[in-house]
């Protein structure tokens, strides 16, 4: 436990006062144990709080954690985005072939729009699937990179 050493004596009425006298607290730490009152005299030396120490292992463990989710939601929006492409890929030759095939009048107006629509929908995959892989990669970017 740190103790803060104060030459001179101290009458701490509010929290203003509190800070000028220098006992500004940490960023995130709590207070465990009050020792004086408001409006008493303190000495130096003399034990005015106890605080609950930051466990910053526990928070560096959990952002650890959210970054190693973060990368494997990153890697699986790209998986998705290879399947999505190859999906893709499968319906514009069916596309291509049923183009051919209803020029030549083989097959009905129907089945050749059914494949123009497949390929729209593998399209609208593949964006989508390209938006969430960018947004993933971003959210690791931003949190990855020194401020």
């Amino acid at each position: 436990a740190r103790q803060q050493q104060y030459r001179h004596r101290h009458q701490v009425e509010d929290p203003a006062q509190a800070r000028k006298a220098g006992l500004d607290l940490p960023f995130g730490q709590h207070t465990r144990r009050v020792a004086v009152d408001v409006g008493d005299a303190v000495t130096p030396g003399q034990l005015l709080a106890e605080m609950d120490p930051v466990d910053l292992d526990e928070r560096m463990a959990a952002l650890d954690a959210q970054i190693a989710r973060a990368r494997s939601s990153a890697a699986a929006t790209d998986a998705q985005r290879a399947d999505a492409l190859a999906k893709r890929g499968l319906a514009a030759a069916n596309a291509r072939r049923n183009e051919e095939l209803g020029a030549q009048e083989f097959i009905s107006t129907f089945a050749v729009e059914s494949r123009r629509q497949e390929l729209a929908s593998a399209d609208a995959v593949v964006q989508s699937a390209q938006a969430n892989a960018t947004a993933a990669r971003g959210w690791l970017t931003a949190r990855l990179t020194p401020s």
